[in-house]
């Protein structure tokens, strides 16, 4: 073999490899976008998935306590004296 055909083998080599990395990486990508289209980027289905997160214990709790604890908050600029 001479040296000319074993650089284009090494070459040709190399590029199968960059080729296959891009193609797998565009593959995962292009499977996160789909993922990422149906579940967060459609309002109906995200809308859906915070009313059920909303129905969770847990969830409630930290709502309610959220929603408490900014209700009693001292606000300075309410405060005035007449």
């Amino acid at each position: 073999m001479t040296r000319r055909r074993a650089t284009f083998r090494i070459g040709r080599t190399l590029a199968a490899t960059v080729l296959l990395i891009f193609g797998t990486l565009l593959s995962l990508e292009g499977v996160i976008y789909f993922w990422a289209d149906s579940t967060i980027f459609s309002s109906g289905h995200f809308a859906g998935l915070a009313v059920q997160a909303t129905k969770q214990p847990a969830v409630k709790t930290e709502i309610s306590r959220l929603l408490v604890n900014e209700a009693v908050k001292p606000n300075p600029k309410n405060l005035t004296c007449r």
